[in-house]
């Protein structure tokens, strides 16, 4: 009798283990008004969008009228990134820069630096994030330091991940 006993205590041990220790779903009953419902709620969840990756799309300059010009940015993990640009007049090649980015709620900020262009220019800038959609809106830009004694500003337009 005492190993019958045991051996109903072991296994109603076990399924009790077995069944607290679920961590894909959790369920919640409650007693509402002589009626008995349950709630199961799945507990994994959607890894959202990320900004890491190539984002290509245009940009405009505020003081220069100019159709709109193909820009890329590279988007790193450890907050670095690349972009690449073709420039307008009278700076018609392409200029690279890199810099430092960081996402503050739904703002993706940046600050570069030209790598390849005939003054050193800093710029700085921001993007507004929907992680749902997985696309950049709103995009600005402005020099922190002049392009030969001109500051310039402009717009970022069409800005979507490739990869």
């Amino acid at each position: 009798m005492k190993n019958f006993l045991f051996s109903v205590l072991l296994a109603l041990t076990a399924v009790f283990v077995l069944t607290s220790t679920q961590t894909s779903c959790k369920k919640d009953t409650f007693n509402n008004k002589d009626t008995i419902k349950t709630v199961v709620r799945d507990t994994i969840i959607a890894c959202p969008s990320r900004i890491e990756g190539l984002w290509e799309g245009f940009y405009k300059t505020d003081q220069n009228n100019h159709a709109p010009t193909y820009v890329a940015f590279t988007f790193y993990p450890d907050g670095s990134f690349l972009k690449k640009a073709r420039g307008v007049a009278p700076a018609q090649t392409v200029i690279y820069t890199a810099g430092r980015w960081q996402l503050n709620n739904k703002t993706v900020s940046f600050r570069d630096t030209t790598i390849n262009y005939t003054s050193q220019v800093v710029q700085q800038g921001s993007f507004q994030y929907d992680s749902t959609t997985n696309a950049m809106t709103n995009g600005i830009w402005q020099d922190i330091t002049s392009d030969n004694g001109y500051y310039y500003t402009g717009t970022y337009i069409n800005v979507v991940k490739v990869k």
